[in-house]
C-alpha cells in the first residue's frame, strides 16, 4: 500500500515498545510481564499497552522484522525465468543500490535451497529501476521461491 499510493505518507510506528513490568519468572525461565488487570484493578486498559515492536526488555517482536521488511531499500519488480531478466526498484532517496548493498539470492524448492549465489553489481539509481541477468534453472514442479538477500556494504549507525 505504501509503494502503490503516491499520496501515502508512510506507515508510522505507533508504539515502539510494550509497556509492562517484569512480574517474576515462569517455569520455562521466561520473564512474566504484567499489565492492565493483572493486579485486580477494575478499571484498566487490558493488553492495549502490549502493542509495541519490541518487548519491555527491548527484545525484538516479529512485528519489528515485518516492519524492517516493509521498509527494505529495494524490491523485485519482475523476474523472467526464460530470459533470466531480473528487474529491481530502488526505494532510497539518494543512494545508488550498487553503492549501498550486496545482493545474494537463494532458490528453494519445497523448502530446500537448490541454488544460491551473489548477483553481479549493477546500477539502480534512487527511485529508479535497474535490470540484471540471473539465469538459473527453475524446476517445473514443487513450490519454488526466489529470495533476494540485501547485505549492507558498510557499517551503518
Amino acid at each position: 500500500m505504501i509503494q502503490d499510493n503516491d499520496k501515502m505518507c508512510g506507515g508510522f510506528v505507533w508504539e515502539w515498545c510494550d509497556h509492562a513490568i517484569a512480574h517474576g519468572t515462569a517455569e520455562n525461565g521466561k520473564t512474566i510481564y504484567a499489565y492492565g488487570g493483572d493486579h485486580g484493578e477494575e478499571i484498566h486498559d487490558g493488553n492495549f499497552c502490549m502493542d509495541g515492536l519490541v518487548y519491555p526488555d527491548r527484545t525484538v517482536h516479529t512485528g519489528l522484522l515485518e516492519y524492517k521488511n516493509v521498509y527494505r531499500p529495494a524490491r523485485v519488480i519482475s523476474y523472467d525465468k526464460e530470459s533470466g531478466e531480473l528487474v529491481l526498484h530502488n526505494y532510497m532517496d539518494f543512494d545508488d543500490l550498487k553503492d549501498y548493498v550486496k545482493i545474494s539470492y537463494e532458490l528453494t524448492q519445497d523448502g530446500l535451497v537448490i541454488s544460491k549465489g551473489i548477483l553481479s553489481e549493477f546500477s539502480v539509481a534512487s527511485h529508479g529501476e535497474g535490470k540484471t541477468n540471473l539465469k538459473i534453472s527453475v524446476p517445473e514442479n514443487g513450490k519454488c521461491y526466489l529470495k533476494l538477500i540485501y547485505y549492507l556494504k558498510k557499517e551503518m549507525p
